[in-house]
Order: C-alpha cells, then sequence, then structure tokens
C-alpha cells in the first residue's frame, strides 16, 4: 500500500492526452507568438471544448509559456473569447424584438512577421456595424496575408448592441458611453478579479467623470459609472498582450466625418511622475551640494526631461498621423465605385448674427447674390468631397499639408495637444485617452454610413438621398480593411508609408 500511494502522488495532477502531446511537440522550443497562433488552430480550440481535454492542454502551456500574461493570453485563444457580453431584457429596453442573451465576445490571433503587436477592435458602438464588417474583412485578409505586426483582432466588443433584435441600425449604447468609461488617466491598476478592475489596495476602479448617454446617441449629465464588464475585459486584455498599436474600429453616420486618424501622445500622468522620480533620483546624487541647490537641480532635470518627453511625443505624433493619412490615401485608391461618387455630404454653414430684412430692391439684389455665392460654395466643396467620398473627413482633396488626421478637440495652438484633463470627457474617441496614456500608438478608423452591408440592395438610398450600390459599398468596406492591412499593420514609417500612398502632384 506504501509503494501506491507513493506511485500516485508522483502521478502527474493533470491527465496528459494524445491532443495536449501533440501540443508539447509542437511547442517545443518556439516563440510566445508562435504558440499563439499554435492554440489558435481548430484542432486545439475543439479539443478545448472538452473540461479534461482544456486541463490537460492548459498545463502544456504553463510549461510552454511560463510569462503569466503569455499563458493568459494563450488560455484567452484556445477558449476563443474574451468572456461573455452581458444581456439585455424587453423589460430594460421595449424596443426589443426579443431578449437578448449574453454573448461570447470573440477573439482571434493572427502571428505576424515580427514580435511587434497590434490589437484591433471593433464594435464598441452597436450601431457601427461597418466597422464590425471592416473588422471582419481585415481578418479574412490578414488570415491570406501574413501581416508584420502579430494581432489580436476583437470584431464585435459589444455583441449584444449589434444584435439584429434591436433592428436595422443597433443600437450605440444604453446610459453608458462605451468608449469612454475608462478609469481616470491618473489611477493606477493593480489587478483584474472577478470582472473588475481593481487598484492596488484592492479597491474597484470606477470610470472617470464622463458624459451619459441619451437615448438619440447624444451627451447626457456628467457622472461616474461602475467600468463596464466589457471594457474591463478590454483593459486586461491591453494590459496583458502589450500592443504597442491599438486600431479601433468604429464608424460613422456623418459622410463628411469618415476616415483614419491618430490620437496624440502627450505627457500622461504616468509619464510626468516617472520624469519627476528620475529626476528626484538624480538630484539626490549630488550629494556635495546643498538642499537648496538639489532642489533647483531637481527642477531643471524635470524641465529638461519633459520638454526631451514632449519633442519625443511630438514624433511619434507626426508618425502617426503620417500613417493615418497613407492609409486614408491607400482607401481612397481602392474605394472607386462609381456610385460612391454620388453620395451626398452635409456642408455646414457658420453661424451668422440674423441679418436685417431686405427692404429696398437693392439690398434685396445683394442678399440674392450672397445666398447665391453660399450655395455656390457649398456646390463646389460637395463636389470636392465626391473626389474622396469615403474618407472624407482626412480632407485629401484639399490637396498635400492640407490633410487632417486628428480631432480637433485634441489639438491646442502650435499643434499641441490639450492638457489631458481639458479634453478627457471630450474626445480620445476610441479608449477615452485610455491608450495613449500607456504610450500606445491608437489610430480610429470611421467608415461612412452607419448602415449594415445586407441593407444595400441597389435601391434603398443612403441617409442624403444616394443610392449606392451593393457592390461598391462591399468593395469600399475591403478597401478599408486592406489599407489598414498594408499601412497600419505594416513595417513602414508614417514618412515612407505616406510618400508612397500619396499620390504625386498633378504637373
Amino acid at each position: 500500500m506504501g509503494n501506491q500511494r507513493v506511485q500516485r502522488l508522483l502521478q502527474p495532477v493533470i491527465q496528459r492526452t494524445p491532443l495536449s502531446d501533440e501540443l508539447a511537440r509542437a511547442s517545443a522550443g518556439k516563440p510566445p507568438s508562435a504558440i499563439l497562433a499554435l492554440v489558435g488552430e481548430k484542432r486545439f480550440t475543439d479539443g478545448a471544448l472538452d473540461k479534461a481535454e482544456l486541463a490537460a492542454l492548459t498545463g502544456v502551456l504553463r510549461t510552454a509559456l511560463p510569462d503569466s500574461d503569455d499563458h493568459w493570453m494563450a488560455l484567452t485563444i484556445l477558449n476563443g473569447r474574451l468572456g461573455m457580453s452581458g444581456g439585455v431584457t424587453t423589460a430594460e429596453a421595449p424596443q426589443l424584438a426579443k431578449d437578448i442573451p449574453s454573448q461570447p465576445i470573440v477573439v482571434h490571433f493572427v502571428k505576424g512577421r515580427s514580435d511587434e503587436r497590434a490589437l484591433v477592435i471593433a464594435g464598441v458602438h452597436g450601431s457601427e456595424r461597418q466597422g464590425i464588417e471592416v473588422a471582419q474583412a481585415l481578418l479574412a485578409t490578414l488570415q491570406k496575408q501574413q501581416p508584420h505586426y502579430s494581432v489580436v483582432v476583437v470584431p464585435s466588443l459589444f455583441p449584444q448592441h449589434a444584435d439584429p433584435a434591436w433592428g436595422v441600425e443597433g443600437k450605440r449604447q444604453r446610459g453608458t458611453q462605451t468608449n469612454r468609461n475608462f478609469p481616470s488617466l491618473d489611477a493606477t491598476v493593480g489587478s483584474y478579479a472577478g470582472g473588475k478592475a481593481l487598484d492596488p489596495a484592492g479597491k474597484e476602479l470606477k470610470a472617470a467623470p464622463a458624459p451619459t448617454a441619451t437615448a438619440g446617441g447624444g451627451n447626457g449629465p456628467v457622472k461616474v459609472s461602475p467600468v463596464l464588464a466589457e471594457n474591463v475585459m478590454l483593459m486586461e486584455l491591453i494590459d496583458r498582450f502589450r500592443p504597442s498599436r491599438i486600431i479601433s474600429i468604429h464608424g460613422t453616420k456623418d459622410t463628411s466625418a469618415s476616415g483614419v486618424f491618430a490620437d496624440p501622445h502627450f505627457t500622461s500622468p504616468a509619464k510626468r511622475k516617472a520624469i519627476e522620480t528620475i529626476a528626484a533620483i538624480g538630484a539626490s546624487l549630488a550629494v556635495l551640494m546643498p538642499a537648496a541647490g538639489q532642489r533647483a537641480l531637481m527642477k531643471q532635470m524635470t524641465k529638461t526631461l519633459t520638454e526631451a518627453s514632449e519633442k519625443a511625443d511630438g514624433a511619434r505624433t507626426r508618425n502617426d498621423v503620417d500613417l493615418a493619412l497613407a492609409t486614408a490615401y491607400a482607401i481612397q485608391s481602392r474605394a472607386t465605385g462609381a456610385s460612391l461618387t454620388t453620395r451626398e455630404f452635409p456642408v455646414r454653414t457658420p453661424r451668422k448674427k440674423p441679418a436685417k430684412a431686405s427692404t429696398t430692391d437693392e439690398e434685396k439684389k445683394a442678399a440674392e447674390k450672397a445666398r447665391k455665392a453660399e450655395a455656390a460654395k457649398a456646390a463646389a466643396l460637395v463636389t470636392k468631397k465626391r473626389t474622396s467620398p469615403s474618407v472624407t473627413g482626412n480632407t485629401l482633396y484639399e490637396g498635400a499639408g492640407k490633410e487632417n488626421a486628428t480631432w480637433r478637440e485634441d489639438m491646442g495652438p502650435g499643434g499641441k495637444p490639450k492638457p489631458w484633463k481639458d479634453r478627457a470627457d471630450k474626445k480620445g474617441i476610441s479608449l477615452g485617452l485610455y491608450g495613449p496614456a500607456k504610450d500606445i500608438s491608437v489610430f480610429t478608423v470611421e467608415p461612412p454610413v452607419n448602415r449594415a452591408l445586407d441593407q444595400y440592395d441597389g435601391t434603398t438610398a443612403e441617409p442624403g438621398g444616394s443610392v449606392v450600390s451593393k457592390a461598391d459599398r462591399e468593395s469600399e468596406l475591403k478597401a478599408y480593411a486592406d489599407a489598414v492591412a498594408l499601412v497600419l499593420l505594416g513595417p513602414e514609417s508614417g514618412a515612407d508609408a505616406l510618400a508612397k500612398q500619396r499620390p504625386a502632384p498633378t504637373p
């Protein structure tokens, strides 16, 4: 009996299986990116549906990936999902055709040609279904054409808001603005547990104050909300996967706002704290200097380091802006369907004080002349916008040097980002500034017209009255996917990519 007991104790707790042995052989000596791609193969994801098999595969991965973050990523890819979304009942939303159950938040991994990492997310707003379709098309492209970056793709972060039960438009959000629902930038995440982000003391972190979402999709009163479970999952994914780029694919109902945009880099609270710590350590080393001199030295070092950091942030922002513009040009060169050039664009006229009523014939003629001039100007602008109907917000039609790839709410005088507290509840439209604060380059991709592809039947008009064919719409969405794969997931610098994608000036 004694020998049998010893044998039982020496026996592995987790039984090996033929499939787990196969994983052990295939993963031996491989880098993390190769193992993450391996566990995403169908034979392993299918096997993981069995609890005993999953336990055996998990044991192998614990040995193959000793880094806890890589191990977490491998299990996430093996399970094929970040977790389960929330559900919505007809009691909560009477307009629903039926209850929407909790749904898996699907995740995919594509191994790149390098170890650099990028994260692609879509479906932050359920009404922007074209963004989900671009993400799905991008995934198909990446599976045929290996990118430079190793990529995690989450095609629909809030699948419950894109459910058909909402009707043709989907649901943008309910009560909480899903794209601004993150902790304050000066908060510190200590751990994740029970579907919540916790500070180092184990207390639940709340989202930074942000406008609530009105029924019409606008801004309501500012309040502090819990961080939504889906965003907690996203935060943990960012912290575990550690991407250097995040590509957030949204969508816009405003045809004049479509395109590709870059969040500026800036001195975040974490970066400021690091600068002050380095300066304090440097000053403390001057042991022969009096205290007043040390304080002056610390102040000077802080200033010098801040200036160097801002210079580096400016260079990274310029690079990201160039990448965004290069991507927009790549989209423009691919989205060439004839029916796209008939798209309608809203033209905003500047607000003016009400003119006094014209009384004399001369005043009436002058007013009519001014009205016609304004109408001609608006028509000319629409004509220009139709030269780049898929990325109009990038203003490529204005020519080299006059394009746009940043949000006006982000930038201050001299092309520098505004202080983060001045814009934390306004823009950083993808992640509420959460990505750039972690020194990650964030790109927001905005394909036009909040409408799913199956709503394009060749007769139904887009908002504004133009009819775009299904073939042209499909090619437009594919143009977005292919351009993202080529530029944002490619190896080139912003300057090189822009030089390659921007058309040569006409002689």
